[in-house]
């Protein structure tokens, strides 16, 4: 019976899979800006080097920040060329991007320093800048898109269900513990 109702669970998740699929969108769902939004931008000033978009929804520009401008994950964006990274000394650079803690610092001379020091990826290279955050990808990435391998995946969860009530446990018996030991190592490498 729960064989059974496996494979029901199975076939009901992989008939949902293409359409879960194409729903899938970016993480953040922003309302489309409308002439009344746009209204209610402030005017630029004639100072700025480089437009860019408002943070996060936002429907209005803004002047881009500067080299060694704090930035942050809701503060405004960086400029061209500049990624806003946690200081180098940061104990917690996540907590410090979220604060608005971060530099504006040039991408071309991060990588020269990184080379010159012969230094491994660290945490703060694996951190997202403020404009990977805030701009949506268009990538989707899709689970099992070959039916045969999504056959595969369910064949091989019959056969782990399947043996695992073919063995008989008795407390008692030292024989049918190393019985139960080698079969469980035996279903190790089928399942592999």
């Amino acid at each position: 019976m729960a064989v059974l109702y496996v494979l029901y669970v199975a076939a009901l998740c992989l008939s949902r899979l293409p359409a879960a699929a194409a729903a899938v969108g970016p993480l953040v769902q922003c309302e489309p800006c409308d002439s009344k939004a746009l209204e209610q931008c402030k005017p630029l000033t004639s100072d700025c080097a480089e437009l860019v978009p408002e943070p996060l929804c936002g429907c209005c520009w803004t002047c881009a920040l500067t080299e060694g401008s704090q930035c942050g994950v809701y503060s405004q964006r960086c400029g061209s060329g500049l990624k806003c990274r946690p200081g180098p000394d940061e104990s917690k650079p996540l907590h410090a991007l979220l604060m608005g803690q971060g530099v504006c610092t040039n991408v071309t001379k991060d990588k020269s320093h990184s080379l010159e020091g012969n230094v491994s990826k660290s945490n703060e290279d694996m951190l997202p800048d403020s404009t990977d955050t805030q701009a949506p990808s268009n990538t989707q990435r899709m689970l099992y898109s070959n039916p045969q391998t999504k056959i595969e995946i369910i064949r091989k969860e019959q056969a782990k269900n399947t043996q695992r009530y073919k063995v008989d446990y008795d407390p008692q018996s030292t024989d049918s513990l190393n019985y139960f030991i080698e079969s469980k190592q035996d279903m190790e490498y089928i399942c592999l």
